[in-house]
């Protein structure tokens, strides 16, 4: 996906790249699908992504959202808010912090 992307290396658009992914990935989401997305949360138009999110969440298992920001940050960024009630956002900014989300995904 991120080589066919003409959006990839350049500033966040979460929208564009949902609308990408729709058009040319959504038969790649479905029920047992669980997407993880990496970012942090700092993007254009963050509500229009966050309704693209809200429809794609219909579609799969989940989404895990891992976001390398500290948590303490997150009330300064607006779309941690506006994404948060359709993912599960986790703090991830090491190898440490991926190994705990796993563990704790495992039980």
């Amino acid at each position: 996906v991120m080589n066919r992307s003409s959006q990839w290396g350049k500033t966040t658009n979460f929208y564009a790249a949902l609308l990408t992914f729709q058009r040319h990935y959504s038969h790649l989401a479905g029920p047992e699908t669980t997407v993880v997305v990496v970012s942090d949360t700092k993007t254009l138009a963050p509500r229009e992504a966050a309704r693209e999110v809200a429809k794609l969440r219909r579609q799969v298992r989940e989404i895990l959202w891992l976001n390398p920001v500290p948590k303490e940050l997150w009330d300064h960024l607006p779309g941690v808010a506006a994404f948060a009630p359709h993912v599960k956002m986790k703090e991830c900014r090491s190898l440490y912090h991926l190994e705990a989300i796993i563990r704790q995904w495992e039980r």
